[in-house]
């Protein structure tokens, strides 16, 4: 019974891992979490980023934000991307607290000629409309979504996919999914030889941006729901992703402790001592389950498998103790609660991995994955 149920387990996990698929790489990251007057770290780089005119920082969602004045604010970034790859999809995530309306389309990121068909466009349109435009170099094809609310700070992810069947180009507000559209042709044509990437301006001066302006990444490939979801809750982080992250779709703690993209969480009690589990998941009616195993949690770096849809499997797949709660998702779905909190003291030194999952039909993996858990009774 046991081989028959750790076999179901693994074979699950490695279907829901497909080889070609992995996470978006970030390509740059501005927190603007720097005094002003002194510059802007890029943090995947490491470079300080000069702020043309007008550098006032004011508090954010994560640390302090850049407030572009809507006359002169912007950077020309430094960033090398002759690396990036970035053509065939990416990802801009930021946040933002717009001012009452904007006179014409002003960008958060520019790198664009609508001319020739070429390069990007992220930021807002008039009366603080959420926009994306991409070039292939045979149709400018721009996307308006809704608009966002003056003086109120909104999350935005703006996602462009050549290779997507439906939606190429994608707004999220606040990590819900608003408006998407359809582009003819093939990859963006790259700006990158004769247009120089601008923050918080048109690179040709005719619009500047009336916003402050936090956390703003970007990313090398189509970030899922879930992955926008997380930044948005946690923030953008530089480096690779290694460990998955708690969702409003799967979330599971022990004391309430979360992890991060690059630490895990991890939590030690000492034998015989109550601790608390807890688990929360807003997919009302959908089955759910808790793996868990003794091997130590896997990063990405070290083989993590990965859903189709950027999720990390951070559970050692090879693990014999590997076992789930319920036959892998054979037991009761999820509610009528949204959350579960469970007491409990284990008798003897234990050292213990779980993560959670959920049947999300709204996910192309069709589940969701919570933060790996780590935990050592001592």
């Amino acid at each position: 019974m046991f081989v028959a149920r750790r076999a179901l387990v693994v074979g699950v996990f490695l279907a829901l891992a497909p080889l070609a698929c992995g996470q978006a790489m970030m390509l740059a990251h501005w927190s603007f979490d720097d005094p002003a007057g002194t510059g802007v770290l890029e943090t995947v780089q490491g470079l300080t980023e000069t702020v043309v005119g007008s550098d006032v920082r004011v508090t954010g969602p994560f640390g302090t934000a850049l407030q572009c004045n809507g006359l002169n604010t912007y950077i020309d970034t430094a960033v090398n991307q002759s690396t990036w790859n970035y053509l065939t999809s990416f990802t801009v995530t930021c946040w933002l607290r717009p001012a009452f309306g904007q006179g014409t389309w002003v960008p958060v990121v520019d790198q664009h000629s609508a001319s020739q068909a070429m390069g990007v466009f992220v930021g807002l349109s008039t009366s603080n409309g959420s926009h994306i435009a991409v070039g292939n170099a045979t149709t400018w094809q721009p996307l308006y979504g809704p608009s966002l609310t003056a003086g109120v700070w909104t999350h935005c992810a703006f996602v462009f996919d050549a290779a997507a069947v439906n939606g190429e180009l994608a707004c999220y507000l606040n990590g819900v999914l608003t408006v998407t559209t359809n582009i003819p042709g093939g990859p963006m044509l790259d700006p990158r030889p004769t247009i120089q990437m601008r923050i918080g301006a048109r690179v040709d001066n005719a619009g500047f941006l009336n916003a402050a302006l936090d956390d703003l990444a970007i990313f090398d490939g189509a970030l899922s729901a879930t992955d926008i979801l997380d930044i948005m809750a946690n923030g953008a982080q530089p480096g690779f992703p290694e460990y998955q992250t708690n969702s409003w779709q799967a979330d599971l703690d022990v004391n309430s402790v979360q992890g991060t993209q690059q630490v895990p969480a991890t939590v030690t009690v000492p034998v015989g001592m109550q601790a608390t589990l807890g688990l929360a998941s807003g997919n009302l009616g959908m089955a759910w389950d808790l793996g868990s195993g003794a091997a130590p949690l896997i990063p990405t770096s070290a083989g993590a498998l990965l859903s189709s849809d950027g999720q990390i499997v951070n559970l050692d797949v090879t693990d014999p103790t590997l076992s789930t709660w319920f036959n892998f998702l054979q037991g009761p779905t999820w509610g009528p609660v949204t959350t579960l909190s469970i007491p409990f003291s284990l008798p003897s030194a234990i050292s213990i991995s779980a993560q959670m999952i959920v049947v999300s039909p709204a996910l192309p993996s069709g589940v969701a994955l919570s933060q790996p858990v780590r935990l050592i009774v001592q």
